[in-house]
């Protein structure tokens, strides 16, 4: 029983480790006021999801990418072209709208004398 115990406390607190999420609908100001009071590892976590989002969408980009490139030219033009590139479009305004935010949350941290290295790569 006690096992049991210890086990369903890990994993709540693996769960609440994973509530930060990337939110690409959270208006920029919105974040630029709310980075003013938050902690060095609060900033941390936040920066962290969004690195980890950008990561996931360039990942989403690749094979489209690859489907696109190896598609011939006539269907590039085509239907399936123009839908593929519409996705990729979509991706990169998620990626760039992304990388906006995550640039506010770097901008705290360095404020804050935190190396930001780490998220650059």
């Amino acid at each position: 029983m006690k096992r049991l115990a210890y086990i369903l406390i890990a994993s709540m607190i693996l769960l609440a480790g994973c509530g930060e999420k990337a939110d690409l609908d959270r208006p920029v100001s919105e974040i630029k006021e709310e980075v003013q009071t938050m902690s060095v590892d609060d900033l941390t976590k936040k920066a962290e999801s969004y690195r980890k989002a950008i990561t996931d969408k360039l990942k989403e980009m690749d094979p489209l990418k690859d489907s696109l490139s190896s598609t011939s030219l006539q269907d590039q033009m085509g239907e399936k072209g123009k839908e593929l590139r519409e996705t990729m479009a979509e991706l990169d305004n998620d990626i760039r709208a992304l990388q906006e935010r995550l640039q506010v949350y770097l901008d705290a941290l360095k404020e804050k004398g935190v190396e930001i290295d780490q998220y650059l790569r």
